[in-house]
């Protein structure tokens, strides 16, 4: 008896073992690479692409100037509403020896408008900057004719009225900068962790959490060089 029963457990867990396996692979096999700029990181399902393109980032009153490339993602929602945006921009390259930021200045906290410039505001040797945006309209960020509001347009996409948006931009003194923003509804449900800022200006705890989590993602992206950016966990529960 005892031999049978150690042959169904050792079988049981072989079976676990293989379907974790299974569902590992599966979940590999929906996702993807996507090189933006020096930006290299995995996205796969639910997302979708919504459409890419490219500005610039000048140096030195225009003597240099060096491309960033933009790709926009959404996650499909009801009625043609997107749960989610998500931009990611990065410079390609490095530039010869090394910058002055004297751009990407962070603004300002105020209620539900977290922000963190990590003291760079001070310095020009790097510029990083969070903002974690509790009161978010993308109808009044999205300009009407920017990129990203006409693809949608396009695509029959309506944005939603209100919710949260993360911004994280990390410029290292190479020159390499990294930027994402993410959009969603107010059924994101940020982090479970605790945020290690103390004055979140009204904001949630779980939302200034993930931001951090973000802009750590993105400073890693930006002085790595290998530029791999692992985003933190999106998810979502009912809309409050």
């Amino acid at each position: 008896m005892l031999s049978i029963f150690a042959a169904q457990k050792n079988m049981k867990t072989l079976l676990t073992t293989l379907l974790v396996s299974l569902a590992s692979m599966s979940l590999a096999s929906t996702s993807r690479a996507e090189s933006i700029g020096h930006a290299e990181f995995q996205i796969g399902e639910p997302w979708a692409v919504l459409t890419s393109y490219d500005t610039s980032l000048t140096y030195d009153n225009g003597v240099l100037v060096i491309p960033v490339h933009n790709k926009v993602f959404y996650i499909p929602g009801p009625d043609g509403v997107p749960k989610a945006l998500l931009t990611v921009s990065s410079t390609e390259t490095r530039i010869p020896g090394r910058v002055r930021w004297v751009s990407e200045i962070c603004p300002d906290a105020r209620p539900k408008f977290f922000t963190e410039d990590h003291q760079s505001n001070k310095q020009t040797r790097v510029r990083e900057c969070l903002v974690v945006n509790s009161s978010f309209a993308p109808l009044l960020f999205y300009r009407p004719d920017s990129e990203l509001a006409q693809a949608a347009k396009e695509k029959g996409i309506s944005l939603f009225k209100s919710g949260y948006s993360f911004r994280s931009v990390y410029g290292a003194n190479g020159g390499a900068l990294v930027r994402v923003h993410l959009a969603t509804t107010r059924a994101f449900r940020g982090s479970p962790t605790a945020p290690e800022s103390e004055q979140l200006h009204d904001v949630a705890p779980e939302l200034v959490a993930w931001g951090e989590a973000l802009h750590a993602a993105v400073r890693k992206s930006a002085s790595s060089l290998s530029g791999e950016l692992v985003l933190p966990a999106i998810e979502f529960g009912k809309s409050p």
